[in-house]
C-alpha cells in the first residue's frame, strides 16, 4: 500500500511538472522593425528623451549611446505574474535608428532570483510588455514639441 501511494504521488508530481512549458529560445528574443517619419538625428534625440521620461533612472538603465550609429541599448526589470508568484524578469532592449526606420531587439533575461524558471506564460507577458514599450516610443515620436 505504501509503495502504491509513493508511485501515485510520483506520477502526480511528474504530470504537474510536465504541464509547465519552459520558454523556448525563440521566445527569448523579439526583433521588430517599425517605420516612422523622423530623420535619424531627430528619432535618436526623441528616443533619449523618451528613456529619461519612461524610466525612473534613465542613466542607470542606459548601457550604450552611439549617435553616429544611431544605437541605444538599455536594460531593466519588469514584473510578471504567475498563478501564485510575481517575479521580476530582466530584459535588454537595443534600438537601432535609421532614417524613417527603427529596429527594436528585445531580449528576455533572467528571473530575479535566478532560481525561478521563466515559463512560456511569463515570456508571453514580457512580449506584451515589449509591444507596449514599442507603441509608447512610437507615440512619443509623434508628440509635438512645445517650443
Amino acid at each position: 500500500m505504501k509503495r502504491l501511494i509513493t508511485i501515485l504521488f510520483s506520477l502526480l508530481l511528474l504530470a504537474g511538472c510536465a504541464s509547465i512549458r519552459q520558454m523556448s529560445e525563440s521566445m527569448r528574443k523579439v526583433v521588430t522593425i517599425e517605420k516612422d517619419s523622423l530623420s535619424k538625428a531627430a528619432a535618436y534625440k526623441k528616443t533619449l528623451a523618451w528613456t529619461s521620461t519612461s524610466f525612473q533612472s534613465a542613466d542607470m538603465n542606459i548601457k550604450m549611446k552611439d549617435p553616429d550609429q544611431g544605437t541605444i541599448i538599455f536594460s531593466g526589470q519588469h514584473e510578471v505574474h504567475g498563478d501564485a508568484l510575481t517575479i521580476p524578469v530582466t530584459y535588454t532592449t537595443t534600438i537601432d535608428i535609421r532614417d524613417q526606420k527603427v529596429r527594436f531587439t528585445q531580449v528576455i533575461g533572467n528571473a530575479v532570483p535566478k532560481r525561478y524558471m521563466i515559463t512560456q506564460q511569463y515570456a508571453e507577458q514580457m512580449h506584451a510588455f515589449f509591444k507596449a514599450q514599442r507603441a509608447d516610443l512610437l507615440a512619443y515620436y509623434n508628440k509635438k514639441d512645445m517650443f
